[in-house]
Formats: C-alpha cells, sequence, structure tokens
C-alpha cells in the first residue's frame, strides 16, 4: 500500500524540490569578493581543480545520525547506493528516488529520537517557541554546518509550529528534526561560490566549509562544537590552527571511522557480504568465515596502524590479528581466548597485507586461486596504473579446474594470445606470485599434486619492478618502493577530495607526495600534508556556469 504522508509531511516534501533544484552552481551574495588569481599551475599561488556539488554519503548520514542523536539507527540502509566514479564513493546527483527515500529516513529518524536527551527545558514555564529555538538551533548548527542564519533559525521554528499543529509540542520536535533532514544544508556538501567570482578562479574554502571538509575526511561525520568554534573565530585561517584541529580529530576514537572507510572503499571490503566458495572444493567455509576474515584484515589495519604506521608495515609486517575460527587459515594454533589475539607468522609465507587471507580470498574464484584479479590488484591499488578494458570481442572465461595442470599453466595461455598478451604481460607476472595461496588463503606448496611455481616479475613499474620469488619477496619489493608510496598517496587524496586528480591538482601532488616521502611513508603525516594542500583548502569556480 501506498505511504500517505499528512499534510505536515507533506510540506517537507516540497522542501525536496529545493533539494533537487539546487543541483546546479550556487553563488552567495553574502561572501565577500575571491581574490584574483592565474588559473595556471603556478605552485606561489593557490592552484585546484573544480569540485561538483554533491551530497552526503549512505556511510557519512549513518554516523551523522549516531553523533548528532546517540541513535544507531541504520537509515543507508533505505537508501539508493552512492555513485562509485572515482574509486570511491561519492554522492552525486539526488534522483526523484532518492529525494522521496531521504524523505522516509528523515521521518524514521525523527520519530526515533529521544526528545528527552536534547536537553532540559520546560515548555510549560518557559513556553514552547522558547524550549523548541533552545534545543533544536544546537542540532542544526551541527547538521547545517555553520552558525546559523536568521532565515534558517525561522525555518526551523516554522517547522515545529507545523507538526505542533498536528500533534502537540512533542511532534513539533519531532517534524522540526525530520524537516532538518531534508533540508539542502543537512543532505549536501554546499561550498558556495563569492557572488563576483570569476569562472576559473581559485578562492579558499571558508572557515566552516573548511572544518566540514576536515570532520568529513577524518570523522566521515559533521564538525563537533569545538571544531565549529574554531571555525567561528577564526583559528581554521592560519596553518597552525587548521593543523591543530586535524591532530585533534586524528586523536579522537571517531578517526577510525575515516581509517575502516578508506580501506573498506580501497580494498573493496563489502564483496565479503556476498562471499562464497564451493563447498566441493573448499567444505567448511562459510558465510562465518568470510565475516570473521573481514573482522580480521580490519583489526591489523587498526594495529599496524598504532604500532607502525607506515605504507611499509602495512605491507610487510609479519604478524596478523587472529581468532580461534579462522586460524588454520593462517596456518598457526588457535588462541584459547575469544576475540583476536596478535600473533607472530612465519615470515617465509605471510608478511602483511598482500598475504592476509582476507585479501587472498576476496580476489580469489570459488573454485580456485585467481592470479589474474590478484595481479589486477597490484597494478591498480598499488602501482596506480588504470589497464584498458579488454577488446569488446574477447570474452573473459575462466579456465575450469583440469586435473593434471595447475593454475599457472591453466592461466598463462593468456600471454600466448597476441590479442590479450598487452595487458597479460603486466598482470600474470604479478598475479603468480601469489600461487602459494589458495582460494581461502590457506598456503600450499602444492597444486593438484604438482610443485607451486610462484616465480614472477613486476615491469614498467619503476623501483617497483623487478624479479621476485613468490608474494613474500614481492610484497618486501613493494613495501619499500617509492612508487607504490607515491600510489597510496593519490589514493587517500583521491578519497579525500572524492574526485579524481587533475591538471591543476599538480602543486597538491607534488607536496603531499614529498611530505609522505619525508616522514617515511607516515600515514598520520599524509593525512595532516593532504588537509593542509591547496586543493583541500581551496575551490576553483567552473569555467561554465550551469543554466537553471
Amino acid at each position: 500500500m501506498a505511504r500517505t504522508p499528512h499534510r505536515a509531511t507533506k510540506w517537507m516534501a516540497c522542501a525536496l524540490i529545493s533539494v533537487l533544484g539546487c543541483q546546479g552552481q550556487i553563488a552567495d551574495p553574502a561572501r565577500p569578493p575571491a581574490a584574483p588569481t592565474d588559473p595556471g599551475v603556478h605552485c606561489e599561488d593557490p592552484t585546484t581543480a573544480t569540485s561538483p556539488l554533491r551530497h552526503i554519503t549512505r556511510t557519512e548520514y549513518d554516523f551523522i545520525v549516531r553523533d548528532l542523536f546517540d541513535l544507531e539507527l541504520r537509515p543507508s540502509e533505505s537508501l539508493a547506493p552512492d555513485d562509485v566514479t572515482t574509486g570511491y564513493e561519492v554522492g552525486s546527483l539526488v534522483s526523484p528516488l532518492l529525494a522521496e527515500q531521504y524523505l522516509y529516513a528523515a521521518e524514521a529518524v525523527g520519530a526515533a529520537v529521544d526528545l528527552d536527551a536534547l536537553g532540559e527545558c520546560d515548555p510549560a514555564a518557559r513556553g514552547e517557541e522558547v524550549c523548541a529555538r533552545e534545543l533544536l538551533t544546537p542540532l542544526a548548527r551541527r547538521a547545517y554546518r555553520h552558525d546559523l542564519t536568521v532565515e534558517e533559525t525561522a525555518a526551523i521554528i516554522r517547522a515545529f509550529a507545523r507538526g505542533r499543529a498536528f500533534g502537540g509540542y512533542r511532534a513539533g520536535l519531532r517534524h522540526a528534526l525530520a524537516s532538518m533532514l531534508v533540508s539542502p544544508q543537512f543532505l549536501y556538501h554546499v561550498e558556495l561560490n563569492p557572488s563576483d567570482a570569476e569562472p576559473g578562479s581559485v578562492h579558499g574554502l571558508t572557515s566552516f566549509e573548511l572544518a566540514a571538509r576536515l570532520s568529513f575526511f577524518v570523522w566521515r561525520s559533521v564538525p563537533d562544537e569545538e571544531l565549529l568554534d574554531a571555525a567561528a573565530s577564526g583559528a581554521l585561517d592560519t596553518p597552525e590552527g587548521l593543523s591543530a584541529q586535524a591532530q585533534r580529530l586524528l586523536e579522537d576514537a571517531r578517526s577510525s571511522r575515516g581509517l575502516h572507510d578508506f580501506h573498506r572503499q580501497w580494498l573493496g571490503l563489502d564483496a565479503f557480504a556476498t562471499l562464497e566458495r564451493d563447498p566441493a572444493y573448499y567444505p567448511g567455509f562459510t558465510a562465518a568465515h568470510a565475516a570473521e576474515l573481514r573482522a580480521s584484515l580490519e583489526a591489523y589495519i587498526d594495529e599496524v596502524m598504532r604500532t607502525d604506521a607506515t605504507v611499509e608495515g602495512l605491507l610487510t609486517s609479519t604478524f596478523a590479528m587472529v581468532s580461534a575460527p579462522i586460524a588454520p587459515l593462517f596456518g598457526v594454533e588457535p588462541p584459547t581466548e575469544e576475540g583476536f589475539h596478535r600473533v607472530e607468522l612465519d615470515p617465509d609465507q605471510r608478511t602483511g597485507l598482500l598475504t592476509h587471507p582476507a585479501l587472498l580470498t576476496l580476489l580469489g574464484k570459488p573454485n580456485q586461486s585467481d592470479p589474474i584479479h590478484r595481479g589486477i590488484f597490484v597494478r591498480t591499488k598499488l602501482l596506480c596504473q588504470p589497464l584498458p578494458t579488454p577488446p569488446n570481442d574477447i570474452i573473459p572465461v575462466v579456465p575450469e579446474p583440469m586435473a593434471g595442470q595447475t593454475t599457472r599453466e591453466r592461466f598463462d595461455q593468456h600471454r600466448s594470445d597476441p590479442v590479450c598478451a598487452g595487458c597479460h604481460r603486466l598482470i600474470d607476472p604479478v598475479g603468480f606470485g601469489f600461487e602459494h595461496y589458495d582460494a581461502i588463503g590457506r598456503w600450499r606448496e602444492t597444486d593438484d599434486d604438482r610443485p607451486i611455481d610462484a616465480s614472477g616479475e613486476i615491469v614498467d613499474a619503476a623501483d617497483a619492478s623487478g624479479e621476485f620469488d613468490g608474494a613474500v619477496e614481492m610484497a618486501l619489493q613493494l613495501g619499500s618502493s617509492g612508487i607504490v608510496r607515491d600510489c597510496v598517496a593519490t589514493q587517500w587524496t583521491r578519497f579525500a577530495l572524492n574526485r579524481i586528480e587533475a591538471r591543476q591538482d599538480a602543486c597538491t601532488t607534488e607536496d603531499v607526495r614529498r611530505r609522505f616521502a619525508e616522514s617515511g611513508g607516515d600515514f598520520r603525516e599524509l593525512l595532516l600534508a593532504i588537509v593542509e594542500s591547496p586543493s583541500f583548502r581551496h575551490r576553483q569556480v567552473p569555467s561554465e556556469r550551469p543554466t537553471r
């Protein structure tokens, strides 16, 4: 049965028209004029590429609801998936369907909020509108990520009054909360152009816009009161003030959100939700094992960031976080206590991310190892080398396991086919290095009772190039590589900016890579370098303004 919103909710639906209609470029007459800048790339002046208007992602929506209302709801489960156009999730356009889903999600959140936890105010003694203003405006300040204008405050009180007319004081509060969650100020990452900004000019973000960028990058959520107060005071306008707030956010427990969200998307961890293995080849492997592997990998990343937060540490550490159900996959004795425990592994068999059973399982087939996708992962995720799409007349066919042939022998035919050889000379010699690991990441000495050949070579990859024997040698080779370090910096920068780097970002790219290298590949220094970069702190006005 179709839902029929009552009249107050219909007003909120009308508000969504503005959400759908504000997706062009916005100019703010209240903003000060922009300083003229040279559109060319000169590092003496700040340069950056254009950033399209985006809505908040599903992950951000959930964390915002948790931070604003202390609710463990997952409203994102009712929202359409985000776009993945840069390798990372971005909110592109709000479709009519998504707008409707936002409406219902806002209603659900508004209905679930514990109104008594918003604060103490007696409406009978002080007046209902006074209490509504006192309770709602601090939440709206955080939800909108700036000091409220007179018009925004008035709109919140009008929404309260509409809800109160249908159900009293508490209904008014819930309706006003829901109305906040369908406002453009909440749903969009709003960054406005100065009123006289020339197309192609570059200007600094306002303090509040910068605060929002920082909090969504590190916490995946709205700024807290301290960060908003710093923005209001002008503290973020200086490099020292911005760095101080960035370091504070990184030291907060909520910084694990950004860390986990980056690795979830970079490594494709959502695929664990539907991962299966053929029981004829891997009996006993269940969805519970898949979930445990994902948790083990995330615990490993957390431990690396706590103890040796460098690229080399991520790729070459010889420990794992192991629980009893998955200990056999690591080839170790199960811990005697529940949960994950740090276990030292055989350094001849395991080292770091690339040999973790979770990643190897993600990059395996249901019934066999997969040297192709394991090789593609190294090329695209660690070397940042995009590979061309196969020709349209080529239908990729995975060779099925065959008695008397190893996986390497079955897949080796790619390089003998001249149509396929160009790409597979880059992929296969890398992927074959993982052949000591089966489709659930277990170490093996033989494949179909024949000795494993895990020799390989990385070509056309600058200082990462070279021959190796097995994934351990390859990981050590990649862990000390400058091109890998630069690629990791690029991946994090794309995640932070929500777009692919462009020519105008050359100064940011150069400076971020330099600082990352000078720090020895330290991830904390990388994140600070990104936050302090021109592309993070500035915005370019598009050369062509969209018509309305």
